[in-house]
């Protein structure tokens, strides 16, 4: 048997010595390259307006809509591939799955001149379960209470609170009080916070669910708030906001805690991590942004998704999909630590 080696031996000899010699430095060049680019890209029919997982985190729901056609479509996430289609000819602005992941709520708005209504699905079989009657012109925002009773949806004439067992509607202020875009139950199902635009400006009220009666105000009225969340232990609300900063308020006294900011661009999507440590920012110029809440930092920012209208954390924070008014889903890989 020959013993020969030739010059490309001494090549694969050498590239093992500098990898053995710099292997850890090496491996995190790595890690931060393939940070800055998403794991996966889902190609949507039309433009991503809302994302939602189910609560194995194998199944990603998303809300679709170009302003006059949407539909809302069910991904199995490990295989990047689409299952199904649940709807169409509606715009989807928001989009809900139960807490127990068998229903999925939709906020449509259809393309023939008819008002908004809340479309919903049994996800198991994809069958239609009866929809909830319009309440405005235009519906943006769906949000499912923690005990699945209950299901908030934010529109053009204001929020109203549905009884899911009952099948009845209850307004939240008088009819036209505010043009509501975001909202979101407190983990312990027993506040909403509600964003609310008019033009340029807006605020975030506080609603008592029990009572149905505004509680606290947040916000100057300075700008628009397109975006709301509760951190998983309920005692911070996160607001994005139309200047390009994220306000963090107290949630009891609604006083304000820290203004995040790291641009100009609006705030249009937020979602904390399981744990809450880390809370996810969409901007309209296509950034997403990990901020360490405790820190009150930046970290890892990705800015290839223009146009980002929803993100949001998979159940073990280790994937964060982001939806695009541009071009679909993608989903990224959360850096470790």
């Amino acid at each position: 048997m020959s013993t020969a080696r030739g010059p490309g031996w001494r090549l694969w000899a050498l590239i093992t010595v500098v990898v053995l010699a710099l292997g850890a430095a090496v491996v995190t060049l790595v890690a931060r390259a393939s940070a800055d680019r998403p794991a996966a890209s889902l190609a949507t029919r039309f433009p991503a307006r809302s994302v939602a997982f189910s609560p194995d985190g194998r199944t990603l729901i998303v809300g679709e809509g170009d302003g006059f056609d949407g539909q809302v479509s069910v991904w199995d996430v490990a295989g990047r591939r689409q299952l199904a289609t649940l709807g169409k000819d509606a715009t989807v602005y928001g989009v809900a799955l139960s807490p127990d992941g068998r229903t999925v709520a939709a906020a449509t708005n259809p393309t023939t001149g008819r008002d908004g209504r809340i479309a919903r699905w049994d996800l198991a079989t994809r069958q239609p379960v009866a929809a909830l009657a319009a309440t405005a012109d235009i519906l943006y925002a769906v949000a499912f209470s923690p005990d699945g009773r209950t299901l908030a949806v934010g529109g053009s004439d204001g929020t109203t609170l549905w009884e899911l067992r009952t099948g009845r509607p209850g307004r939240l202020g008088p009819a036209g009080y505010d043009q509501t875009v975001a909202v979101a139950f407190s983990p312990d199902g027993r506040t909403l916070a509600t964003g609310r635009t008019s033009g340029r400006t807006g605020d975030v009220q506080l609603w008592d669910v029990a009572s149905r009666r505004p509680t606290r105000l947040a916000g100057d009225d300075r700008s628009a708030v397109p975006a709301v969340a509760f951190s998983p232990d309920g005692r911070t609300l996160a607001t994005g906001t139309d200047n390009g900063g994220t306000v963090l308020y107290d949630a009891h006294t609604a006083r304000p805690l820290a203004t995040l900011t790291a641009g100009t661009a609006p705030v249009a999507a937020l979602a904390y991590s399981p744990d809450g440590r880390t809370l996810a920012t969409g901007s309209t110029d296509g950034s997403t942004r990990l901020w360490d809440v405790a820190a009150r930092r930046a970290g890892t920012t990705w800015k290839q998704h223009p146009g980002v209208a929803a993100v949001a954390f998979s159940p073990d924070g280790r994937t964060v999909a982001t939806g695009s008014t541009q071009d679909g889903v993608r989903l990224w890989t959360v850096p470790a630590g």
